[in-house]
């Protein structure tokens, strides 16, 4: 068995990164589906938009991710 303090460290290395893959998602996705839409439409503006869209996206997830560390670790003190 894993000590204690080892497994926190890891499940906290886990939960980081799954909070840069969120916001990761959440800023590529909306591209994605724009730049999908474009080529099925035959247009080429969809994709600025889902830039548009999905940048402010990404700005707020991280901003969620830093407001939840810091409540992280204002708990631990």
């Amino acid at each position: 068995r894993q000590p204690s303090e080892e497994r926190h460290a890891f499940n906290t290395t886990v939960n980081t990164f799954s909070r840069v893959i969120a916001v990761m998602l959440l800023a590529a996705l909306p591209v994605v589906v724009g730049h999908l839409l474009d080529r099925w439409l035959g247009t080429s503006i969809l994709i600025f938009a889902g830039f548009l869209i999905g940048m402010p996206l990404a700005v707020f997830g991280l901003v969620m991710v830093a407001k939840k560390a810091n409540e992280e670790l204002r708990d631990k003190s």
